[in-house]
């Protein structure tokens, strides 16, 4: 008998009985209305091997209960009811046909786990296809096949078929050039369509809303359905996976009686995985004890905290919302038979630390700057800025990069028109992607036609709190380590973060040699060139005679050496910024010497050109803002050609240009000039730095909620009677 119950056991992939490798865990009574009900786990149940363990050789199990078991009964007398039922069990002749029930075998059910640990566990990262997420993975690849096979096949019939280009008596480049204005057009017409569109809802009266309306379906808002194949399908779908690679399915069961099955979804590289192995898998699997009131509560927020060690969880029922979350490197959780999904931040690519500013250098003051990663350079601003007050906005821009912004102000300070009018044009950008602080700037800017610069890149952390505390606006881009300040002056430009830190004469000195180095960079080259040709009675006799002497053997008139020194040196300053290492500043230093002397040698320049180019490439470096020094490097060639064609005359129309342009400048609506144009007397610290206890009022121009910054009476110690050093 013993013979051919081994037999019958093999035969039905069950194993001897001192080798059952499960343990009872608990006893589950059947609840009315609760989440577990009393179901036959060999009836109905689709396993795989991966998902469950070795079989079970016990009697069938419902629920985590034997058949003839109450929840008061121990595990020894459970295996003793089985040791007499198994006595008392006839061996089944093998010419009997065997019945459904005896033929399926038993595996394990709810209230059992494994007892021992599996030998080989899966690496963490690789992605587990079993069941749902191997049947969708087969989908997708036959959806993808046969894509590619009727894309192959419209391209060879498309082949075999000659197109002959249509008859027209005008030029080619014609219908191509019509095609793009229309196409230009039609934009634009349905830009301005949707806007009325958005002004006539916005405009829509109380009486009008009360009406009944036929409700229109949410065009992006596509539900998360119970099905989790459905809801796998579309984020396989929307990532092309399983052609990218990229995308990582990890299924496994959540440790609930009975079991919940759910698959984690996240992209690697994007996710960090010892936060997904750590912080989701481990207590999911490991979820038990449950008490009586939560085995009827939703099972939702029991998970949600359970995971409490996670930065950041939520939960959301779109899929087009999750598929972005995936995409900025949260991982994503579906369970089956839950219209929501869990959005877990596991983010954790690598990031800079932070470093030194390169391009705001200061001898006094903090020298930290900001990085690529928006969180930190955030955080770095809180750490200076401890105000509750201190609004961040999130914003993104972008339809296929999704770029994230941060639009950062103090809400009881800044004003509210200013924020809204930022925020409706980042918002109302349509384009692909915003890779870099420079290109949003040149997107929302008033004028796109001038050179000057009309918001203040910085990478500074004081500085940035600085002109929050004044009232402004800062928006910060993902990926790129400066903040744009609006709005910005002129005078703001010339302005360094070190100004504050010194003493008021010594500050103003300072602004002074850089207003001096800024009309040095404009106007010397071209000054030069008009006076040698026009005006050389306004030189003295002995420079004029040293000039003429050393001009002899120059075969160039002065508006050519002049020009071919600054591309000279402007190309030089170029090559020294592109090549990598310390290579870059010896090769601006040696090359810019041995070719002047060079020149000289050839009789190509005037030594005098030499002095004046170096000084003026010497003073672009003075201004502290470097787009402002670019735009003045190029506005120096148009005084160089006004100088050599109309003298001191054309300086001076240049210069009236120069400045209509200036105040027809703006800033987020603020005028570049301000406060000097329009001008106003609020704002004193301009040219000159006055005494910091004085500066009492903010900017008047910014239209601030509080003009002062700081009482009348800044330092209250002077009201004392008791003053220092005085003896009573």
């Amino acid at each position: 008998m013993g013979f051919w119950k081994f037999i019958a056991d093999l035969l039905t992939f069950q194993v001897p009985e001192q080798s059952q490798p499960f343990e009872l865990l608990e006893t589950v009574e059947d609840y009315s209305g609760g989440r577990q009900q009393k179901t036959n786990v060999s009836e109905g149940s689709e396993l795989s091997w991966s998902q469950t363990s070795l079989p079970s050789s016990r009697p069938s199990v419902k629920a985590g209960l034997l058949n003839d078991q109450t929840p008061s009964e121990t595990q020894s007398q459970t295996s003793k009811k089985q040791d007499q039922e198994s006595s008392s069990t006839k061996p089944q002749s093998p010419d009997q046909p065997k019945t459904g029930s005896e033929d399926a075998p038993n595996y394990p059910s709810s209230g059992y786990r494994l007892h021992r640990p599996l030998k080989r566990p899966q690496k963490m990262g690789a992605p587990t296809t079993i069941d749902v997420v191997q049947k969708v993975e087969n989908i997708l690849r036959q959806k993808q096949k046969t894509a590619q096979e009727s894309n192959t096949s419209g391209q060879n019939k498309s082949g075999n078929t000659e197109q002959k280009p249509p008859v027209t008596d005008k030029p080619a480049s014609s219908p191509s050039r019509r095609q793009h204005r229309g196409h230009r057009k039609n934009k634009k017409n349905q830009t301005e369509a949707k806007y009325n569109t958005n002004q006539s809802t916005n405009e829509t009266s109380a009486s009008e809303k009360s009406q009944p309306a036929t409700s229109q379906p949410d065009q992006n808002h596509t539900p998360v359905l119970p099905d989790l194949e459905a809801n796998l399908l579309y984020i396989g779908e929307a990532f092309y996976w399983p052609k990218d690679t990229g995308l990582i399915f990890r299924e496994f069961m959540v440790g609930t009686e009975p079991p919940l099955k759910a698959v984690i979804i996240y992209l690697e590289g994007l996710a960090d995985p010892s936060r997904i192995q750590q912080g989701i898998l481990q207590p999911l699997m490991l979820l038990s004890g449950l008490s009586d009131l939560q085995m009827d509560a939703p099972l939702m927020p029991i998970i949600k905290q359970r995971l409490t060690t996670n930065a950041a969880i939520e939960t959301k029922n779109n899929l087009r919302e999750i598929v972005e979350e995936i995409s900025a490197g949260a991982t994503v959780v579906f369970f089956q038979g839950i219209p929501e999904a869990l959005i877990v931040e596991t983010s954790g690519w690598p990031r800079r630390s932070v470093e030194k500013a390169v391009s705001e250098r200061v001898i006094r003051g903090p020298q930290e700057a900001f990085n690529e990663d928006l969180a930190t350079s955030v955080s770095m601003i809180r750490r200076l800025l401890r105000d509750p007050r201190l609004i961040k906005e999130d914003l993104t821009v972008g339809h296929r990069a999704r770029n994230q912004c941060a639009l950062i102000y103090l809400q009881d300070l800044a004003n509210p028109r200013l924020v809204q009018e930022i925020k409706r044009r980042i918002q109302s950008l349509e384009v692909d992607a915003v890779l870099s602080s420079g290109a949003l700037e040149q997107l929302i800017e008033d004028n796109t036609w001038g050179l000057y610069p009309l918001s203040m890149a910085t990478e500074r952390t004081d500085r940035t709190v600085s002109a929050l505390l004044e009232g402004k606006v800062v928006v910060f881009l993902e990926g790129d380590p400066f903040a744009l300040v609006y709005p910005s002056t002129a005078w703001s430009l010339m302005q360094t973060a070190e100004d504050h830190a010194q003493r008021d004469l010594a500050a103003t000195t300072l602004r002074g040699i850089r207003w001096l180095s800024a009309l040095i960079l404009v106007f010397l080259p071209g000054f030069y060139v008009a006076v040698t040709g026009y005006h050389p009675e306004m030189i003295p006799t002995d420079l004029l005679l040293s000039i003429a002497a050393n001009r002899n053997r120059v075969p160039f008139p002065s508006v050519i050496e002049i020009l071919i020194m600054e591309f000279s040196f402007e190309l030089i300053r170029e090559a020294g910024i592109r090549i990598p290492g310390v290579i870059g500043p010896t090769l601006g230093i040696v090359g810019a010497i041995i070719l002047g002397q060079a020149a000289v040698a050839a009789a190509l320049v005037n030594p005098v050109v030499i002095v004046l180019v170096a000084i003026t490439g010497i003073s672009s470096f003075a201004i502290p803002a470097y787009s402002l020094a670019v735009a003045l490097r190029i506005y120096r060639f148009a005084y160089i050609i006004l100088g050599a064609t109309l003298g001191l005359f054309g300086l001076a129309l240049g210069f009236g240009t120069h400045l209509v342009i200036l105040a027809s400048l703006k800033s987020m609506g603020v005028p570049y000039l301000a406060p000097l144009g329009p001008l106003t007397f609020a704002n004193k610290d301009l040219f000159a730095q006055g005494f910091i206890w004085k500066q009492e009022r903010r900017p008047d121009y910014l239209g601030v909620k509080d003009p002062y910054r700081q009482a009348p009476i800044a330092r209250k110690w002077i009201l004392s009677p008791d003053k220092g050093g005085n003896k009573k």
